[in-house]
C-alpha cells in the first residue's frame, strides 16, 4: 500500500509539472485518505503539498475573479495547515519552510 500511494503522489507531482492541474489535484486528493492508514507523515505531507501547489496555480489563473481567488486561497490555507501538521510530526524543516513560504507569495 505504501509504495502504491508513493507512486500516486509522484505521478500527481508529474501531472502538475506537465500542466495537468485537474489531473494532479484529483490524484492527490484520491490518495490522501489512504495515507492516513499507511502512517507516513512525509508522504501525507507531500500529497497535501501537491494539492496546495495546484491550488496556487489555479489562483494565478483566476486573479481577475476575486470570489474564486479568495475561495482557492482559503482552501490552500487549510491544506497547508494540514501539511504543516504532518511535517512538524517528523521535524522536516525544509518542507515546513516551504509551507510557510507559499502563503507569503500571495
Amino acid at each position: 500500500l505504501h509504495y502504491r500511494a508513493e507512486a500516486f503522489v509522484r505521478i500527481a507531482r508529474v501531472k502538475l509539472e506537465m500542466g495537468d492541474l485537474m489531473g494532479a489535484l484529483m490524484l492527490a486528493e484520491e490518495v490522501t485518505p489512504h495515507l492516513n492508514a499507511s502512517g507516513s507523515a512525509k508522504l501525507h505531507g507531500d500529497a497535501l503539498m501537491v494539492q496546495a501547489d495546484v491550488l496556487f496555480e489555479l489562483m494565478q489563473k483566476t486573479r481577475d475573479d476575486s470570489k474564486a481567488f479568495l475561495q482557492l486561497l482559503g482552501e490552500a490555507g487549510k491544506v497547508l495547515d494540514r501539511a504543516i501538521e504532518q511535517y512538524e510530526a517528523i521535524a522536516d524543516l525544509n518542507r515546513l519552510r516551504r509551507c510557510h513560504y507559499l502563503p507569503a507569495r500571495v
